[in-house]
Order: structure tokens, then sequence, then C-alpha cells
């Protein structure tokens, strides 16, 4: 994890390889005062580098605290 202060806030880069699962990305974060953290997550496939997804992970983020309250 790579954290480099920013304003009053920071910039985040969180790297990562599943190699099992053949992918490797980045969670990429910002924190804003008065706005609150934004983040996006990147996946590429390690095989040739090629950009798989380009998600919004509060979106995702978002999506499993309901799934985990549903079940």
């Amino acid at each position: 994890r790579l954290t480099v202060p920013a304003g009053k806030g920071w910039f985040r880069l969180m790297p990562a390889v599943l190699g099992e699962m053949g992918v490797m990305g980045f969670k990429a974060m910002n924190l804003c005062p008065g706005v609150g953290v934004r983040y996006v997550v990147f996946l590429y496939r390690i095989e040739d580098g090629a950009l798989l997804a380009l998600m919004d992970a509060e979106s995702i983020t978002t999506h499993c605290m309901i799934a985990g309250l549903i079940a």
C-alpha cells in the first residue's frame, strides 16, 4: 500500500496479484475533507496486460453491505 498526502487529504494505491486466477490490479483511493473517500478498482489479465474491468469500488462495497444485511 502506498499513501501520499494530497492537500488536506491523501491519495492511496493498493496493488494485488492473484496468480491462480490470472489477474492483477489495484484500488486507487482518495480522501478529500468535506467530500469523503472515493475509490475505483482496475483489473487486468496477467497473460497480456489487457484491462478487464474498471469498477466503482463504492458501488461494490455498498452492494456487499446490502447483501450481507439481507443474508
